[in-house]
């Protein structure tokens, strides 16, 4: 009876974890979903304004997706 009642302990952790981290996902989602709406109200004709540890660097989307398969593509060109 001990391992039954042990499994099912178990079990309900692994769940609450799970459940958590697919929250955790979502929450994660919709912060970057904001991020790109914030983007894309400040980048004027393709060019984009980078703060990296408080300085801005100025760059344009064409530059950021040259490379296909990387961040800033997925990030601008999300299907």
């Amino acid at each position: 009876m001990e391992t039954v009642e042990k499994l099912q302990h178990d079990a309900g952790t692994i769940a609450t974890n799970l459940e958590e981290q697919l929250t955790n996902a979502l929450n994660e989602d919709k912060e970057w979903e904001n991020i790109k709406a914030k983007l894309a109200k400040l980048s004027t004709k393709g060019i984009v304004i980078l703060n990296v540890g408080g300085d801005k660097y100025t760059t344009s989307v064409d530059i950021l997706t040259r490379k296909k398969d990387t961040f800033f593509a997925a990030f601008f060109f999300k299907k």
